[in-house]
């Protein structure tokens, strides 16, 4: 967390020497351990399961809120997926969360983001080559994307899912919104 005149939009406006906890908005006038999450918000940012420093957050969707972090240890921009604290009380929801996590590290394509870290606390997460890029739903939005190009993507899309149904997995949530590039 950090004060308020640091530069960043996805913390509120809050009063001098306050810190908020980027996940659940707790405020606090000193650094603090947050009992609801377990993170440690401390005045460089909210500390993750005692190594990823949540910096933004990127998305949100119905599992989950994904963040844009540094492994304080690494100094490595990864991606975090965090697991909605009203998920935990459906057993289903975490045993697809889990496989969720199996299902990314077993898979190894140029084409598939990589999975560099899972764990359970203190909430269940999902850490992830960070993307330096654009979204494909940002890309449509924009207007008809040239032929060539929407070829070569529509190319890299299928070596994706090619790889992942040879490995047996089925992507139930394919759609521009969860599918990021660095060229486009």
């Amino acid at each position: 967390m950090l004060e308020r005149d640091a530069i960043d939009s996805t913390r509120p406006e809050v009063g001098p020497r306050t810190f908020v906890c980027l996940l659940c908005r707790k405020e606090g006038a000193a650094e603090f351990i947050c009992a609801k999450d377990g993170c440690v918000v401390r005045a460089d940012g909210t500390l993750f399961a005692k190594a990823y420093l949540l910096q933004q957050k990127m998305a949100s969707g119905g599992w989950g809120t994904v963040y844009k972090c540094e492994h304080v240890f690494l100094k490595k921009t990864v991606a975090i997926k965090i697991l909605h604290s009203h998920m935990l009380a459906e057993k289903n929801s975490l045993l697809r969360f889990q496989r969720e996590a199996r299902i990314l590290s077993s898979l190894n394509h140029e084409n598939v983001v990589a999975l560099s870290d899972h764990g359970w606390i203190p909430r269940p997460f999902i850490a992830m080559e960070y993307l330096e890029g654009r979204l494909l739903s940002e890309l449509i939005s924009e207007g008809p994307i040239p032929p060539p190009k929407a070829i070569s993507l529509f190319k890299q899309i299928c070596c994706a899912l090619e790889a992942a149904h040879n490995a047996g997995v089925i992507h139930r949530d394919l759609k521009p919104a969860n599918l990021a590039h660095g060229k486009f």
